[in-house]
């Protein structure tokens, strides 16, 4: 599985590693901030490097994620 990891954390919540539709929001909401928030000089053979980012992709989505969550409830 480390090659479909690309856009997803190592570490999933127990949650995350129940939902495969968590794990496609969170992998397409990544790759769409890491896009954005990260200098082209932070990717070194295809990753991200977050330190050289401006924010963490991975939180943000999660805090996204789970935001939209709420609303839904």
């Amino acid at each position: 599985m480390p090659g479909k990891r690309k856009y997803l954390p190592y570490r999933l919540t127990k949650e995350e590693k129940r939902s495969a539709s968590l794990r496609r929001k969170l992998s397409r909401c990544i790759r769409k901030v890491e896009k954005k928030s990260c200098p082209k000089s932070a990717k070194k053979n295809g990753r991200y490097d977050y330190k050289k980012c401006y924010v963490n992709p991975v939180a943000i989505c999660r805090a996204a994620v789970k935001k939209s969550k709420r609303k839904k409830k």
